[in-house]
């Protein structure tokens, strides 16, 4: 057998003193619900004649411990004479502490069982110590009844060994954990559960599946607790298709029915993303609690699936009538997001009458829902708070959570008094040190424009944490200090402090506006070992990031990993439309209907638009009819792209049919009518020349490439360096021998362009084309910026010329995404 021994060297027990016994003691008043009278079993320690025998001494302690009644359980041990307390007395007592609590009197009666010395602990004993030691997470106290275990090696047996596995487990010392499971010849069921617990509770969730497939090849008979391990497992993974396959293996072996059971895999099924999954468990319970319903409110929420969330809430109202505080900060949590201050004071009204209006996560979600939805552009927004609110909590009162959720409202607000009395407040109650405050109270200060005084209220906080830090880095990116930003997220990692999905969304923001697509790559990777790669909001960021900086194929894969109608699919639309990837929009709006029934007006904007050329007109018109039906088409903004859609496919007649059918025109309405390309497809030049020169942009028409981690722009009127016009002259050269002819009409969607001098390769796009072709190492892409559209001339130019180099070439205009791969561009030469 292999040594017991831990990693750690166990010095030997050394018992506190009895004095320090009383000082420690811990005696909660418990009532008892036991149906006979305490008061007939009060000893009279000064007559031994009256005492009872021993065995109603543990007797009535049984019963008390039993009822949970530790109390009176302490009081009738005191009272038994130092002779008359066995080993069974004081396992009773010891047991009843481990299981019903203060556990560490566990701890405190084991030392006093030692110090008597009457009586000498057995294993039974020891492994009800090493289990309180689990609970209160006490390594050092564990550590040292391993040593008694190891010094009086006769009493160890499964249970001391099982109980050595859950408590090295359980206070995060897995080698030592595995170092004592090793040395069991046939560790039963619950030294497997032991380790399978311990890996799942540490965060390394894939070695506790592994311990999984370990116990079934072993042949271990699994129980429920080893399957709800199992199931958190692949809930912490979001391993989905390995939870279906423990969820058919929990219903061959009878466990399906478990409702503890199917509580955890409605969460797990929640946390993956399949709220379908989550309602099949749902549904198919035989009898749920409160527990299966808030699981599921929770689980819509969670998925941003907040009106399903809202409407399980008004089922378990009218059918159960039974709700708790969990019940109600989920709801509220989906009233926030959803904006409905109306059904917000129905549940605040609920709230009141079912008195859980004390309740301080109530409260503060209560308190959150009405800052988040009042008009704040109203003339007394406080107006819409009840006073109630505010006068709820007295001057001794106030919590840490409410002054967070009233610099928040300070802040919605730009109510710089109201902050600064807050913060006097935060000094008085001497909540410096409270990192959600603090944080609160940066945010208020930037959000008011004094930044000078968030910055002086961060240099103050003695080794700010994660919350202090994304408060500042998220008030720099609101002041649009966006480098300063990515600098103090570097400082932040310096000093090893994790970031969180807060600051991840900041410093992609950073990486967006200052494009520096290198630094967001680096970013990604951060984001994915840190846990958030597949946080909806970080996941966000990422797309939008991907899709602004060429790279729409990365934000296509993002697409997978976030589930519901939300931001993620209008950006993936934007994405898709800005590649021209007609086949990927049609896929994409197929999958919504199918899956969700439901457009809202801004994802109708981008459908409409990704349909504005002939291949996807069947499309839109589609969607057309089906919004019509769901009276989204009625949106002023949503009719605007539909008219842009008919335009864009050249079919006028719709497009001035779609216009003349608005009951209110805006000004977009008109200037969608009578944009450039209507004109272009009418055939009427000189009105487009003229719209041309209206909305001409006075800044110059450059071109740029960035070529390691420098900036190197071009112009059309720009004489280019020596090496840079030779390998202009060598493309024109090799273009002319595959047929290149300059056509003035592919010049004609040029809009902005400066005019064409017939002078060749001249324009900005393709002097940078040229430098990267110089520049870059054989086979990377060539990625260029425009601030101008791209000219049809050099469109054509670019597909010719990616016939007859070995790699990528891309354009990125103001409104469109060209990626020309031999000889085809992504756009279809629809633009």
């Amino acid at each position: 057998m292999k040594s017991l021994l831990p990693s750690a060297t166990i010095s030997s027990f050394s018992p506190p003193p009895l004095s320090l016994l009383n000082h420690y003691s811990i005696k909660p008043h418990l009532k008892t619900n036991l149906n006979f009278n305490p008061k007939n079993l009060t000893l009279q320690t000064h007559s031994t004649a009256s005492q009872p025998p021993l065995f109603y001494f543990n007797l009535y302690l049984q019963l008390y411990v039993n009822a949970g009644s530790m109390q009176q359980a302490r009081n009738l041990f005191d009272q038994m004479p130092h002779s008359q307390r066995t080993i069974i007395s004081w396992t009773i007592l010891m047991s009843g502490y481990t299981k019903h609590g203060p556990v560490y009197e566990t701890l405190l009666m084991f030392i006093f069982m030692l110090s008597h010395g009457s009586v000498w602990p057995d294993a039974f004993v020891y492994s009800i110590v090493l289990r309180a030691c689990s609970q209160v997470k006490d390594l050092s106290f564990g550590c040292g009844v391993h040593g008694l275990v190891l010094k009086r090696g006769g009493v160890v047996d499964g249970f001391v060994y099982n109980a050595l596995v859950n408590m090295y487990a359980s206070c995060g010392r897995l080698d030592d954990a595995i170092a004592v499971f090793q040395g069991l010849e046939n560790p039963d069921l619950v030294a497997w559960s032991s380790m399978l617990s311990g890996y799942v509770k540490n965060g390394l969730q894939e070695e506790g599946l592994r311990i999984f497939l370990e116990m079934i090849c072993c042949g271990v008979e699994l129980d429920s607790f080893v399957f709800s391990m199992v199931i958190k497992g692949c809930a912490n993974l979001e391993e989905l298709e390995f939870g279906k396959q423990i969820h058919c293996c929990m219903i061959k072996m009878g466990f399906g029915t478990y409702l503890f059971l199917e509580n955890s895999l409605m969460d797990f099924y929640a946390r993956c993303g399949d709220s379908k999954g989550m309602r099949r468990v749902f549904d198919g319970m035989f009898e749920g609690n409160l527990v299966s319903w808030n699981t599921l409110i929770m689980g819509y929420v969670h998925n941003s699936l907040y009106l399903e969330g809202l409407k399980v809430f008004r089922i378990l109202m009218k059918e159960v009538s039974e709700c708790d505080d969990f019940t109600i900060t989920s709801s509220l949590k989906a009233i926030t997001s959803v904006d409905k201050l109306d059904l917000g004071r129905e549940v605040h009204g609920h709230i009141i009458r079912v008195g859980l209006e004390s309740n301080q996560y109530v409260f503060g979600s209560l308190l959150d829902m009405y800052i988040e939805c009042v008009n704040h552009e109203i003339l007394n927004p406080r107006a819409d708070l009840p006073m109630r609110l505010y006068n709820y909590f007295n001057g001794e009162k106030f919590n840490g959570h409410f002054i967070a959720s009233m610099l928040k409202w300070c802040s919605l607000l730009s109510n710089l008094e109201t902050g600064k009395m807050f913060h006097s407040l935060i000094i008085k109650l001497d909540l410096n040190s409270d990192p959600y405050v603090i944080s609160s109270l940066i945010d208020m200060y930037f959000k008011c424009g004094i930044s000078e005084a968030a910055l002086r209220v961060f240099m103050r906080v003695k080794d700010p944490g994660i919350a202090t830090w994304s408060a500042l880095i998220s008030g720099f990116c609101l002041n649009e200090w966006y480098a300063e930003a990515l600098e103090l997220f570097q400082k932040m990692q310096f000093d090893y402090i994790e970031a969180n999905e807060f600051t991840f969304t900041s410093v992609l923001l950073a990486c967006l506006v200052l494009q520096d697509l290198r630094k967001g790559r680096e970013l990604h990777c951060k984001i994915l070992r840190a846990g958030y790669g597949s946080n909806v909001s970080v996941v966000n960021m990422l797309m939008h990031l991907y899709s602004e900086l060429w790279h729409y194929k990365q934000a296509l894969k993002l697409c997978s990993l976030i589930s519901g109608v939300d931001i993620s699919w209008n950006l993936l639309l934007k994405a898709c439309i800005k590649a021209k990837d007609n086949e990927m929009v049609h896929q994409i709006l197929r999958r919504i209907q199918m899956c969700y029934g439901f457009v809202d007006p801004y994802s109708a904007c981008y459908i409409l638009n990704s349909c504005a050329n002939p291949v996807l007109l069947n499309v839109g018109r589609q969607a057309q009819a089906y919004m019509t039906k769901r009276g989204v088409i009625s949106h002023p903004t949503t009719r605007n792209c539909l008219i842009n859609m008919y335009s864009g496919c050249g079919i006028i007649d719709d497009a001035d049919l779609a216009f003349k059918s608005m009951p209110e025109k805006n000004p977009l309405s008109y200037r969608s009518i009578i944009s450039a390309r209507v004109f272009l497809m009418l055939g009427k030049w000189d009105d487009a020349s003229k719209m041309k020169v209206e909305n001409r942009t006075m800044r110059t028409n450059s071109s740029w490439i960035e070529i390691r981690n420098k900036i190197y722009e071009f112009v059309s009127d720009q004489k280019p360096s020596k090496e840079v016009s030779d390998k202009l002259a060598e493309i024109e050269e090799k273009m002319k021998e595959s047929g290149y002819v300059v056509n003035r009409i592919q010049l004609m969607p040029t809009i902005e362009e400066e005019e064409y001098d017939g002078g060749g390769l001249h324009h900005g796009e393709m002097k940078a084309v040229a430098l990267g072709l110089i520049t870059l190492p054989h086979g990377l892409p060539i990625r260029v910026m425009k601030s101008v559209r791209m000219c049809g001339h050099c469109h054509y130019a670019c597909k010719l010329i990616s016939t007859f180099i070995d790699r990528e070439i891309v354009v990125k205009d103001p409104s469109n995404f060209h990626h020309f791969i031999g000889g085809n561009c992504s756009c279809r030469d629809i633009w």
